[in-house]
């Protein structure tokens, strides 16, 4: 499809690390970490920025893939992040973690170690997937209920967000403070994603999500540290 709703994030990841480059000193370079590097799809996007060249780029999974994006282009490292990070204290400027906590027992661990590499005034970036709050408690409590049971199934989500239980877990357990949420597709797929080929209906998508972030399938957070008073 030429606008894919499922990779709407990533043009609005790419506005939010822009915006957030231009407001340090134009001749400064950023550390920038993708936990969940995935196939460097940040990367495709961020190039469309004209942004790479002030980055340094740092990119962890628990295994790194062949097919990986300009794999020269990353400092990468293989780790599992629920165990920690293996980067210094207040090391990185901005943190990418994209659909990557929904699949991972422990919330609260990748989140204080995000918190810990970040610098003061530093911003992170993180996206799940979301329910409507009564239908994402119930799936939560599914998932944690019949744990063996989920297991055995093809799915590898191990936790269940609303909008308001991802901010409250990320307020909760670190000082870092959410500035903005952002939802992403309200209706999408199946029958009517040949609607996809158009612009407009990307659009209109979007503006729904927006105006109804409760609703929609997944949210992005971005979230600061605050700088040193």
């Amino acid at each position: 499809r030429r606008y894919r709703l499922r990779v709407a994030r990533y043009p609005a990841l790419a506005q939010r690390i822009t915006e957030f480059a231009q407001s340090r000193p134009a001749d400064r370079r950023l550390d920038l970490l993708d936990i969940g590097v995935g196939r460097g799809r940040t990367l495709r996007f961020l190039e469309a920025s004209q942004l790479t060249g002030r980055l340094v780029l740092h990119g962890v999974d628990i295994a790194i893939r062949p097919d990986l994006y300009r794999a020269e282009a990353w400092r990468l490292k293989v780790c599992d992040v629920s165990r920690g990070l293996p980067y210094p204290d207040q090391s990185m400027d901005v943190v990418v973690f994209e659909q990557v906590l929904e699949h991972l027992w422990d919330v609260v661990t990748p989140i204080c170690e995000i918190e810990r590499v970040l610098r003061p005034g530093g911003m992170l970036v993180l996206g799940v997937p979301t329910f409507p709050a009564p239908l994402a408690a119930i799936r939560d409590l599914y998932v944690k209920t019949f744990r063996r049971a989920h297991r055995e199934g093809h799915s590898t989500h191990h936790q269940s967000f609303s909008r308001g239980s991802i901010v409250s877990h990320v307020e909760r357990s670190t000082s870092l403070e959410v500035v903005d949420v952002r939802g992403f597709r309200v209706i999408s797929g199946g029958a009517i994603e040949f609607l996809e080929d158009h612009e407009w209906w990307y659009r209109a998508s979007l503006r729904l999500a927006q105006a109804l972030p409760w609703l929609c399938t997944e949210v992005q957070l971005v979230v600061r540290k605050r700088p040193y008073q």
